[in-house]
């Protein structure tokens, strides 16, 4: 996954996981005096507008559990380092970070960014998590108390064709960025739950900034294609709808999360954005969002000075929550404790989101199906749950 992909008062939002979940074990030990959790994310470089965003959010959840006493009176301490974007650096940023203190590391959002981080980690007895990664080869690969929280690349593309199926769309073109095994993961997954035809494929790259060929190409397929499947993110999403209907494409167009940007409006217009669906963790942008969620953005927005950049913010701050449940459960920052402790996490109901349960260290999570209105403001379409899409 590219980086630019891997882009509630306080009581309200720990009442909401307290009440979901069991009672912890035993009081939390805090021995250390605090909880230190350890960000080896960018802050700097081309994976920053995600990471930071991801940070942002899982700062604000901190902020809110601190401010209701913390877990069972131990407060959370965050210290950060800066993988200035290179993989390279990765792991040096997470040992250092652990030799400074943490006892949980919180990896980029990215797999090929991020891996370094998660093997420091698990080579310390660390536990670590990426909150947005979708990968579920990153939690095989780390073992045995590394978490990814993104929807799996499975479920996206399950949760994508799914909805594709019941619009009735029998007549898909499939657009590919085949750089990033993200997409290409989805796009197998698609091929396999949608129930009409492929009437076309085309693949893309970093360096495709003219679709005027694949586009032509749809065209040329004529009233065959009744959605286009792009597999691709934003900015480059902005350029593919401008160009398309431009060109006169008046089909639907689905993605996935990778689409969301409140710059997409700006970029597409409000006409462009008519039939665009895509599938994400949650649904943050629009007007009539979950009155949680509304309160984790307001203070989103106090703290930091603008509206979250991207659903990093969001499943960021989803994080902060599933961490401090299976704190509470476990009774300490033991990696092999707080992996069991969220792994026994059942239907974890957060602010626009639920998390239904965990298998291999990844999550089984509602997704949402978001669409724009006459006037290009978002809307909520609808909520999926994988388990059930057929």
């Amino acid at each position: 996954m590219n980086p630019k992909i891997a882009w509630i008062t306080a009581g309200l939002a720990v009442l909401s996981v307290a009440t979901t979940t069991t009672t912890a074990l035993a009081a939390f030990d805090c021995k250390d005096g605090a909880i230190t959790i350890g960000f080896a994310r960018a802050k700097t470089g081309g994976f920053a507008f995600f990471d930071v965003a991801g940070v942002r959010g899982f700062t604000v959840g901190v902020d809110e559990i601190n401010a209701a006493g913390g877990i069972d009176g131990c407060k959370i301490k965050l210290i950060e380092g800066d993988t200035q974007s290179n993989p390279a650096l990765t792991g040096q940023v997470a040992n250092q970070l652990i030799k400074d203190g943490a006892k949980i590391i919180i990896a980029p959002s990215d797999f090929d960014a991020g891996i370094g981080a998660s093997q420091a980690a698990q080579a310390a007895g660390v536990f670590s998590i990426s909150p947005e990664a979708s990968s579920v080869t990153w939690t095989q690969a780390v073992k045995p108390n590394h978490f990814v929280g993104g929807m799996s690349e499975s479920d996206l593309g399950r949760d994508i064709a799914g909805f594709v199926n019941e619009k009735g769309w029998t007549g898909a073109f499939v657009v590919i960025n085949t750089a990033y095994s993200f997409f290409t993961n989805q796009a197998k997954v698609f091929a396999q739950v949608f129930k009409g035809k492929i009437v076309g494929q085309e693949t893309i790259n970093e360096q495709t900034a003219d679709y005027a060929a694949v586009i032509s190409k749809i065209r040329a397929a004529g009233d065959a294609v009744q959605v286009i499947y792009l597999d691709d993110y934003f900015p480059h999403v902005g350029t593919f709808l401008k160009q398309a209907r431009a060109a006169g494409i008046t089909a639907a167009v689905v993605g996935n999360g990778t689409f969301s940007s409140t710059s997409l409006q700006q970029v597409v217009g409000a006409a462009g954005l008519q039939n665009v669906f895509y599938v994400a963790s949650a649904y943050y942008e629009g007007k009539d969002i979950d009155p949680a969620l509304a309160k984790m953005i307001a203070a989103y927005q106090a703290k930091f000075g603008n509206f979250p950049e991207n659903t990093n913010s969001v499943v960021g701050y989803y994080a902060s929550q599933i961490i401090a449940d299976g704190l509470r459960k476990g009774g300490s920052t033991d990696a092999s404790a707080l992996t069991a402790a969220i792994m026994s996490q059942k239907d974890l109901k957060l602010p626009g989101a639920t998390y239904y349960t965990w298998n291999d260290r990844h999550p089984t999570v509602s997704g949402t199906v978001i669409g724009f209105d006459a006037t290009g403001e978002f809307k909520q379409v609808e909520v999926l749950d994988p388990r059930n899409v057929k």
